[in-house]
Formats: structure tokens, sequence, C-alpha cells
């Protein structure tokens, strides 16, 4: 979990990617849906700094169907679907979000931990 915090902190969005890889690398080998769900909110902020707000909320979308329901009590989510959504304008989140929803989830994480810039 700690990992997952820094990935908030690092200025650096090499290090950023980096500390969420291992993150979710942990996550998946304990099989804990909370956790990948937090752990897929963290990517969404990666994706955020990367400028690929549609890939940010798909992973909020795949973070929901993750955990089975939105995580309310998750600040940055909403500050995560806020930013996306101004930038993606209501139809094109839409769009991501039905997408996130459909796809899996690995992949959705994959693609933006691997296109770190």
């Amino acid at each position: 979990m700690t990992l997952h915090l820094h990935g908030y902190l690092a200025e650096d969005v090499e290090r950023a990617g980096a500390d969420r890889a291992e993150a979710l690398r942990a996550a998946l080998a304990i099989k804990h849906p909370p956790m990948i769900a937090d752990l897929l909110i963290g990517t969404a902020d990666l994706a955020l700094r990367l400028d690929r707000a549609d890939q940010a909320a798909r992973l909020l979308a795949a973070s929901e169907a993750v955990r089975g329901h939105p995580d309310r009590s998750q600040p940055d989510a909403a500050r995560i679907a806020a930013e996306a959504r101004g930038r993606l304008g209501e139809d094109g989140w839409a769009e991501a979000v039905r997408d996130g929803r459909e796809r899996d989830w690995r992949e959705l994480a994959e693609v933006t931990l691997a296109v770190r810039t």
C-alpha cells in the first residue's frame, strides 16, 4: 500500500508509474478486489498526469466494476472523475466510462503503466 501512496506523491511520472505497477503486482498476488479497485483509481490519476483523460475515465469505471460499486469514501476518485469529465465533455466521458466497464481492467492498467513517458 505504501507504493500506491508513493504513486500519488511522486513528481516524476516515471517513478509514479513504477510505484503503481509494483503495487498492482502485489495486489494481484493476494487477489484482494478492494485493493485492486483502489490501485485502479491511482492508475487513473497517473493517466490524467499523462494527459489521458479518456483512459482515466476507463480506469475509474473498471475500478467500480472490480469493487462492485463506486467508492464514495475515496476523494481521489471524485477529483479524477471531475477533471476527466471536464476535459472530455459529457459525451466523451460517457463513452469512455462505457468502454471501461466492458474492457478487462488488467488490460486498461497495463496500457497506462506501459505508456509512461
